[in-house]
């Protein structure tokens, strides 16, 4: 069957031009808790759209990687007979073992000469080579040498022993894996095992959520977690099973008999993470709009103009739009979406609302119990902090919730003023 093929395909230059890669020996680095990890959140714009997961089949390990070639620059290569593009993809590991070292497993190097001038799907699968017992995150960097543009990526990497995530793999009705956790409302989905499970459960909730609180708000708004619908499914020996994902907006677990959570998939709207209606462009102006303002967009009929208007009135700036401001303010919220969507899109929550508001952190480090940012040199008395402590929404559904003071409230004005004027 052409879809159990395409499990088991490993690619090859066969499909994609020539391709080589190697694997630098592993090196150990800073401990997790001590270094800045900052990085996980870059915001530097990037035209590269790589998409990437770790699975597991034969007891190890694999990078999935998928982008479109049209992202990449060819060239003509040293003896000028044919163009080819070239991507570097490097990973890093970072164990969430107190006093572990992060782990640099080394580069890979992908070369396209098949496809210059043409529009198409790349798909590679990398070996990994990881410790079986080191639970924690692995940090992909995507540079295309010959543009000098890259992109950053980071996973979670559970334990190679037991079934987890890693063994779980989606495809949509064309047979194509998808790499990232993002389903659209009305498709069907065939979902594939690594493993044999016999009896799966895939809960559905709706999202309830609202915007975050603003970090001077003590009690933050309170979002339930409850489930809309579950179907039961037998896979069997051949360890497949397919669904078709609700039109409501909500986020799927599925779990084995054991309760275990084997993969979360999200959906929160068509193209999400990024913004492309007005509805998703509007409600994360709750951030920066007083209350009367929110209300007068909530309330009018023509939300593409409420939107323009409320862009316009904050200064009067006929330019405003052309600006850039509009521009990175939605980019922010795009951002948040795609490092913070856990049981609600990302620009709900603590995080997400901070990164808004406040913008990459300068200093981020983070251990299996919690994760601080530091707006400014750690420990210095000018600097912001903030604590967001990992929490258990429902059985092995994670967040994490940021402990509120008082004090940010001038901050907090301080940095939506910023965004106002």
């Amino acid at each position: 069957m052409m879809i159990n093929n395409f499990f088991r395909l490993f690619f090859l230059v066969a499909l994609f031009g020539c391709f080589a890669f190697f694997l630098s020996s592993c090196t150990a680095h800073q401990h997790l808790a001590k270094k800045n990890l900052a990085f996980l959140y870059n915001t530097k714009g990037s035209s590269l759209r790589c998409s990437a997961k770790v699975i597991k089949h034969d007891s190890a390990y694999y990078l999935q990687l998928h982008l479109r070639n049209s992202d990449l620059k060819y060239t003509l290569n040293e003896i000028g007979r044919n163009y080819r593009s070239q991507l570097k993809i490097e990973t890093a590991f970072y164990p969430e073992i107190k006093d572990a070292k992060a782990i640099n497993c080394g580069e890979f190097f992908v070369e396209d000469s098949l496809n210059f001038m043409k529009d198409v799907a790349l798909e590679y699968e990398f070996p990994l080579y990881l410790q079986d017992t080191l639970p924690g995150f692995m940090v992909v960097d995507f540079v295309d040498v010959l543009a000098n543009n890259s992109l950053r990526k980071s996973m979670y990497i559970y334990p190679l022993s037991g079934v987890n995530p890693h063994d779980v793999q989606i495809f949509d009705v064309s047979g194509t894996s998808l790499v990232e956790d993002f389903l659209l409302p009305n498709h069907q989905y065939l979902v594939k095992l690594n493993t044999v499970v016999h009896k799966l459960t895939l809960e559905f909730s709706k999202d309830r959520s609202a915007a975050a609180k603003p970090p001077f708000v003590l009690k933050n708004q309170e979002n339930p977690l409850d489930i809309d619908n579950v179907e039961h499914f037998e896979p069997g020996f051949d360890s497949v099973f397919t669904f078709t994902s609700l039109p409501e907006v909500g986020t799927y677990f599925l779990r084995d008999s054991e309760h275990n959570i084997l993969a979360v998939w999200k959906n929160f709207g068509t193209n999400f993470p990024a913004m492309t209606n007005y509805e998703q462009m509007l409600m994360p102006l709750r951030y920066i709009a007083s209350n009367d303002e929110f209300d007068a967009l909530l309330s009018n009929k023509f939300p593409l103009d409420a939107i323009e208007s409320f862009w316009l009135n904050l200064n009067q700036d006929n330019d405003l739009m052309r600006s850039g401001m509009v521009k990175n303010y939605y980019a922010a919220v795009e951002n948040a979406n795609l490092y913070f969507s856990e049981s609600k899109p990302g620009w709900k929550s603590d995080r997400g609302m901070l990164y808004i508001v406040f913008g990459k952190p300068d200093f981020v480090y983070k251990n299996n119990h919690f994760e601080e940012w530091w707006y400014g040199e750690p420990g210095d008395s000018r600097s912001l902090f903030f604590r967001f402590n990992k929490v258990i929404l429902r059985q092995g559904v994670l967040d994490y919730e940021l402990e509120r003071s008082p004090e940010f409230k001038y901050p907090w004005l301080m940095n939506v003023e910023k965004w106002r004027r």
